[in-house]
């Protein structure tokens, strides 16, 4: 018949076997908190930034950043209401815990899902791959967005050189003035808003693959994020 041999190293005397290093490395690191450490990054790169120079705003009216080309497009997003209030409210919606679907998260139990895990049958369990999901999303959605709004309502395009950081040649005059003429080029906008647009679309194909209609329909994060998309690109071009 079949054989099959299974081995297992040991020690009888207590001495430890070495590992290689990507081996023990893994053993060795708290996956859970570094997934919450990625959350928290991409929170601050993508969400945070927008509260900051609102917090600003309030102070200094962010004159001080409308002479950087580098700050002024956030600094446009800071000054829109119609824009700011949704790309930042959606931001928090996703760390605070807020539902991302509501579905048959079993074939005959209707649960949620958000950044902290599933709520099923009256309980709550917690999961690790949801944050890792939250942080593409702020990454993959809020950052791009955020990108591409800001740039749209920078309507003034200033590439002269009093507005870097420090005083420059004239290479590095033109080499900017090169870059903001593509960043600011609709054409170059639009292929980050089809990146973005496909990215959520794959996000409800497999949502509904997974979960069925209802969470398709009832999904803040995934299907209504793909309006509120339109609205900002709408708002702000």
């Amino acid at each position: 018949g079949h054989t099959q041999e299974v081995s297992q190293k040991f020690s009888v005397d207590g001495t430890r076997s070495s590992l290689e290093l990507i081996p023990a490395l893994i053993l060795l690191l708290n996956g859970s908190f570094y997934v919450r450490l990625f959350f928290c990054i991409s929170f601050m790169v993508s969400v945070a930034p927008l509260l900051y120079f609102r917090f600003m705003k309030s102070f200094t009216g962010l004159s001080t950043y409308h002479s950087t080309s580098v700050i002024r497009p956030l600094a446009r997003i800071v000054q829109t209401d119609r824009v700011y209030y949704p790309l930042v409210m959606y931001g928090l919606y996703i760390v605070l815990g807020g539902p991302w679907f509501i579905g048959y998260i079993l074939s005959d139990s209707i649960g949620m899902m958000n950044v902290y895990g599933l709520y099923v049958q009256g309980r709550f369990i917690y999961e690790n791959l949801t944050y890792v999901s939250g942080a593409f999303q702020l990454l993959y959605f809020n950052l791009p967005i955020a990108f591409v709004v800001g740039l749209l309502l920078d309507r003034t395009n200033d590439v002269s050189a009093d507005s870097c950081f420090i005083h420059t040649d004239e290479w590095l005059q033109l080499a900017k003035r090169l870059v903001n003429m593509v960043v600011h080029h609709k054409l170059f906008l639009c292929i980050i808003i089809a990146i973005v647009w496909q990215w959520q679309l794959v996000n409800c194909y497999v949502l509904y693959y997974t979960y069925g209609l209802m969470s398709l329909l009832i999904s803040p994060v995934t299907t209504w994020s793909s309006i509120l998309l339109l609205y900002l690109i709408k708002t702000s071009w």
